[in-house]
């Protein structure tokens, strides 16, 4: 069989061309790729930097919100810091994690963890009147009824007596302490004390009723009158003092 030479001589110019145009399109495919690791590296260092802030800022909110809450001193802010950095860090990695077991299981260790956190924070504001940030916003609001002080955590009407309900005051809150620490009775004035010797709060609480003045331990309503109690003042005192020396002691 004869071989046409000129024919091997133009498959051999054919391929010293494509050998010429080869490496045009591997620099070419080399670049491509050089930028999609570049550009793959970039997302993930991105995406790294992201989970870092994020995690910083939620730790920090999160030891403020812990130490300001259950009161803890300053000095532990440095602790509770570097656990709540290191939990928040390995529940972001698990919440992105490609396995379903992980991710499970720390949606469950995060709802937990929340609920646990939630409860154990009820347990400890549950009775504050203020604010902790020292803004000293209201957190309940009051209002004095007839069977006594009624108080809520927003703000409305008083649902069996329709009295509106007024943001918590300090005399409020005093009250409040009152009302959890004794019990309701008639007292007698002059064995009792007017005012809180730390605060100068008043401690009684009084009523005109018919030639006398009747006191009481605890704010609300007269039992018989239905007239709502005073608070005794110091101009009360001195007066009423002075009236028990003339023999007829009642508030004018």
């Amino acid at each position: 069989m004869l071989i046409d030479a000129d024919k091997i001589d133009e498959v051999g110019l054919d391929d010293e061309q494509e050998l010429k145009e080869a490496p045009g399109l591997t620099s070419l495919f080399s670049r491509f790729i050089k930028a999609v690791v570049l550009l793959v590296f970039l997302v993930v260092v991105a995406m790294l930097i992201a989970k870092l802030l994020a995690v910083t800022y939620l730790s920090a909110k999160a030891v403020d919100w812990i130490t300001q809450t259950f009161g803890l001193p300053p000095m532990m802010k440095p602790a509770i810091a570097l656990l709540a950095f290191g939990a928040c860090w390995r529940i972001a990695n698990d919440l992105f994690s490609f396995r379903s077991n992980r991710r499970s299981k720390a949606y469950s260790v995060l709802v937990a963890s929340f609920m646990a956190v939630s409860i154990l924070a009820w347990t400890q504001v549950r009775d504050d009147n203020f604010e902790r940030d020292g803004s000293g916003k209201a957190l309940r609001f009051c209002a004095m009824t007839p069977t006594g002080l009624y108080c809520r955590n927003e703000p409305g009407v008083d649902p069996e007596f329709s009295e509106p309900l007024k943001p918590v005051t300090k005399e409020m809150a005093h009250w409040i302490h009152l009302l959890k620490n004794r019990t309701q009775m008639r007292v007698d004035e002059s064995q009792s004390d007017w005012f809180h010797p730390a605060t100068g709060q008043p401690l009684l609480w009084y009523c005109e009723c018919g030639d006398g003045t009747e006191f009481y331990a605890l704010p609300g309503y007269h039992p018989v009158e239905q007239t709502q109690l005073k608070p005794v003042s110091n101009e009360v005192a001195l007066r009423y003092k002075s009236q028990r020396q003339s023999g007829s002691p009642k508030v004018p």
